[in-house]
């Protein structure tokens, strides 16, 4: 898909720093222009809330 220009984004319930970490674990993270929670209130304490928009 990213070789068609169609981004891909992950949206999950895992707060981000989570779910940074397992797409990176498996490989993958570089192909996610985005990566949203799925439910805010998981992240509220979290001190990482940003989603990787401005990484591409």
């Amino acid at each position: 898909m990213r070789e068609l220009g169609i981004p891909l984004a992950c949206v999950t319930n895992k707060p981000h720093r989570f779910a940074v970490e397992l797409l990176g674990h498996f490989g993958i993270a570089e192909y996610f222009k985005v990566i949203r929670i799925g439910c805010p209130a998981i992240d509220a304490t979290m001190e990482d809330q940003g989603s990787r928009d401005s990484d591409w």
